[in-house]
């Protein structure tokens, strides 16, 4: 729990609905610490929170601009970015076929 005793107020961005609503289900356990406040594929934050949740994987070519928008966002304290890109490169090294030029994009580390 924060030192005020209220919970973190989390909103989740990401461009795919079976993601969110995953992330939104992680949390669940911890609603005494956690509320997921606002759940958005591709639209703006509208809700202030604590921390808003950003999964940068699905178009890294184009996020540069959506980051920038949530972290001018008034509305949201924090913005944190994740990424699945090291799971699938793992994948990648064990067997698993995905989608190639993402691969070759995301390889020498983080995309951009």
């Amino acid at each position: 729990m924060p030192a005020n005793g209220k919970p973190i107020l989390v909103a989740l961005v990401d461009d795919y609905d079976v993601v969110l609503i995953g992330l939104a289900h992680m949390f669940d356990r911890y609603r005494d610490r956690i509320v997921v406040a606002e759940i958005d594929a591709n639209q703006a934050t509208n809700d202030a929170v604590d921390i808003v949740l950003y999964d940068s994987f699905a178009q890294p070519e184009s996020d540069h601009d959506e980051i920038r928008v949530l972290i001018r966002n008034p509305r949201a304290r924090r913005v944190v970015l994740y990424t699945r890109t090291q799971a699938v490169l793992w994948g990648v090294r064990h067997g698993f076929t995905p989608d190639h030029n993402r691969i070759e994009h995301c390889r020498g580390g983080p995309c951009r």
